[in-house]
């Protein structure tokens, strides 16, 4: 999915690793939405190569406490498991309301986190 943004130069900041451990920010933040998104993507496979679209914006990138964001490589955070990863990630409890289990692997979690923003054209220089 290309994005498709009028001001290209403008700041987009990533989730900060508070952000990112606080559990109504995983819940409502990450996990929610990248389950909404797994089936628009073409299924837990297609992930890693969804979140291929962050290198359009790479450049762009920036912490909330200032200072470039140096986006990793992809297939580096994400490793060989990713696709067993993402299907225990987007594991819902007996509810069906929150995660089975939470994860603390913050380069995973800020790269779904952003790319989730990013598609749900949720504001961009916040996170």
């Amino acid at each position: 999915m290309p994005l498709d943004h009028n001001d290209h130069q403008e700041r987009i900041f990533v989730a900060s690793d508070f952000q990112l451990v606080n559990r109504g920010f995983y819940r409502t933040r990450i996990w929610g939405p990248a389950r909404e998104l797994t089936a628009e993507i073409g299924g837990v496979s297609k992930w890693t190569y969804a979140l291929t679209m962050l290198y359009e914006v790479d450049e762009r990138l920036y912490h909330s406490i200032g200072g470039f964001y140096p986006l990793a490589e992809i297939d580096e955070v994400f490793g060989q498991h990713a696709e067993r990863w993402m299907r225990n990630f987007l594991e819902a409890d007996e509810s069906n309301q929150a995660p089975a289990r939470y994860t603390h692997l913050l380069e995973r979690l800020r790269l779904i986190e952003l790319y989730c923003r990013l598609i749900k054209d949720q504001p961009w220089a916040s996170a």
